[in-house]
């Protein structure tokens, strides 16, 4: 009798982490700068079924870390020292290329005002972000400050993804860069 409750709890065990892989898992981000309103994250798995997980929330004092102990370093000197190579860095662009495949933004809105403080610099970089700001389906209103350096504004995001399918382009990109032909 109990062997049969602990196989039927493992079996039920093992569909919900089935369906936890292959159902989309919904994300809604949301930033403000204005300190009275949070800025949070939130996650529902099983595409979007169960309620919504708050994983991050701004208005929560951070949890006080446990004293760490620190080891006396080692001497580095010693031996090869493992240093990125080409490889790494055309396979990070192409991680990047294919995780956004995978990874579906349903909104995206953004009211923002910039500033870095010389008027030069804050019109290149409102040049350089033009692109962006004009090419994506949401809504994004970002202004230039000239006055001052800022950072002001508010940006929400909602997006879903497939953990299996997010799952695919970190593996290839483990095994190029670090696999056994590298």
């Amino acid at each position: 009798m109990a062997v049969e409750i602990l196989r039927l709890v493992g079996v039920v065990v093992l569909i919900l982490m089935a369906a936890a892989l292959v159902l989309p898992v919904h994300l809604a981000l949301v930033w403000q700068t204005d300190p009275t309103q949070p800025s949070t994250a939130r996650v529902r798995l099983f595409g979007g079924g169960c309620p919504a997980i708050t994983v991050y929330d701004s208005s929560k004092p951070p949890k006080a870390k446990a004293a760490v102990r620190h080891r006396k370093k080692r001497d580095t000197a010693r031996g090869r020292r493992w240093r990125p190579n080409r490889t790494l860095y055309a396979e990070s662009t192409a991680l990047v290329r294919r995780v956004t495949k995978v990874v579906h933004f349903d909104a995206v809105a953004v009211d923002a005002e910039v500033g870095l403080g010389d008027p030069a610099a804050t019109g290149q970089l409102y040049g350089q972000m033009c692109p962006f700001l004009f090419t994506t389906g949401g809504h994004v209103s970002v202004r230039p400050n000239f006055d001052r350096a800022c950072l002001q504004g508010c940006a929400s995001a909602q997006l879903h993804f497939t953990p299996l399918a997010v799952i695919w382009p970190f593996a290839c990109f483990g095994w190029r860069v670090f696999g056994p032909f590298r």
